[in-house]
């Protein structure tokens, strides 16, 4: 667009006159503001106390915490079982087993 098409758009537009405010502005004004405060955000305690009345989520809740519980379960006991077999063939191999030879340590054994 061009400046002097621009300009003669802004000056014909500061002729015209301003719209009216509705009658009952201030009184829908009000009403929002008393709205508004009616529907303050609950607290965090509010939204469980909420909660507790759904037994359905509760039930959802508590089945998936056993799910993970038991998933982390099973990975972390799996995880160690198999790491006890290469620990102890690890420490045949560096030679560590000679602490478990009982003669070694006897003094009383002549």
């Amino acid at each position: 667009m061009k400046e002097k098409e621009l300009d003669h758009l802004i000056q014909r537009f500061r002729g015209v006159p301003l719209p009216d405010c509705p009658g009952a502005l201030e009184s829908n004004v009000l009403r929002r503001i008393r709205l508004a405060a009616e529907d303050v955000q609950t607290s965090m305690f509010d939204w469980f106390l909420g909660l507790l009345a759904r037994p359905g989520y509760i039930a959802t809740a508590l089945a998936l915490a056993v799910t993970v519980s038991t998933a982390i379960t099973v990975v972390s006991t799996r995880s160690y079982a198999d790491a006890a077999p290469r620990g102890r063939t690890a420490s045949n191999a560096l030679g560590f087993d000679v602490f478990q030879n009982t003669e070694f340590f006897n003094i009383h054994h002549p």
